[in-house]
């Protein structure tokens, strides 16, 4: 089974991308109150900056972005927060630092990373594809799973190829319990709710297969027009 489609592409892009803040939410998210708080010392105020950018972008989304995502009208505020004169390059920032600040983010605000919750977030997709809910809201109630055990929140496609493979693993589960339980008259039975009623090589609204009018039930609720759609 294919990745399914949650949402679309501009969707997808805006839940992996950092959000777009107003000046009130950067002078809420963007603070050097944690870095004095937790005496923490910086070689370069570059590094300082990213630490920054990283910690209030993880206060508004609950994840890490790239360096590259970083907007640029966030990297000037932050830079004026930290006194420089100019906007600092944040390309050549050290990678290893990079990953260091996320742990200690972690720390700050007392989430845990992912991958420590990753074969339960799995596990969870499976049971919520049982309940009959839709794909999208499988993907907010894995959100809300995700808050509740204050855990980040990883890219779209986690959460897609998860909610994929529960479904096809359920689906499939269907299909194997189904044969081992149906006669092979029963079988033949639904086989034949597979036919079309005039033309077999044409399908089409007036010439649909004869298991689609069984899922258009009457809603009438007269004790008729109740047992004409039973």
């Amino acid at each position: 089974m294919p990745r399914i489609s949650l949402f679309k592409k501009v969707e997808i892009t805006a839940f992996d991308s950092p959000p777009v803040l107003t000046e009130e939410e950067k002078k809420a998210i963007f603070t050097i109150s944690e870095t004095e708080t937790r005496k923490l010392h910086f070689r370069k105020k570059m590094s300082k900056v990213g630490f920054i950018l990283q910690l209030g972008y993880f206060k508004a989304h609950k994840k890490f972005f790239t360096l590259e995502q970083y907007l640029t009208a966030d990297v000037e505020y932050v830079c004026k927060l930290v006194g420089t004169r100019r906007t600092l390059d944040l390309s050549s920032e050290n990678y290893t630092s990079y990953l260091k600040h996320r742990s200690i983010i972690l720390d700050i605000l007392g989430y845990r990373p992912f991958n420590t919750l990753e074969s339960i977030f799995k596990q969870e997709a499976s049971a919520l594809v049982k309940t009959a809910l839709r794909p999208k809201d499988i993907f907010h109630s894995l959100l809300d799973f995700l808050e509740e055990h204050h855990s980040e929140r990883p890219r779209y496609y986690v959460f897609a190829d998860a909610i994929s493979a529960a479904l096809n693993s359920f689906e499939s589960d269907l299909v194997i319990r189904t044969g081992k339980l149906l006669t092979d008259e029963q079988k033949d039975l639904l086989d034949g709710l597979m036919s079309l009623p005039s033309n077999p090589d044409e399908i089409n609204p007036q010439n649909p297969y004869l298991i689609t009018k069984l899922k258009k039930p009457d809603q009438g609720i007269t004790p008729g027009r109740i047992r004409q759609s039973l």
